[in-house]
């Protein structure tokens, strides 16, 4: 093998690298911005849910309303 054969192949093995580290920054940029979409998204379906959980309480128009599921060991009034 002659040294431009050789030079020729270590030019395209390091074009193709290049080209891979491309596609592996391309891929991981992708998956950032996902996962950050996906945690603002799931931040505001977190808030919106607790807001809608709470909001009542917050009125001063309504009347008490408990969030927490009555349990059967809780005196009942007659």
């Amino acid at each position: 093998m002659s040294l431009d054969a050789t030079l020729i192949n270590l030019n395209e093995t390091l074009s193709q690298v290049a080209n891979l580290l491309k596609a592996i920054e391309l891929a991981v940029i992708m998956i950032a911005v996902t996962l950050a979409l996906t945690l603002i998204g799931c931040t505001g379906i977190f808030y919106y849910a607790k807001y809608k959980k709470y909001h009542p309480l917050r009125e001063e128009t309504s009347p008490n309303v408990s969030t927490y599921k009555q349990s059967k060991y809780d005196p009942v009034e007659v």
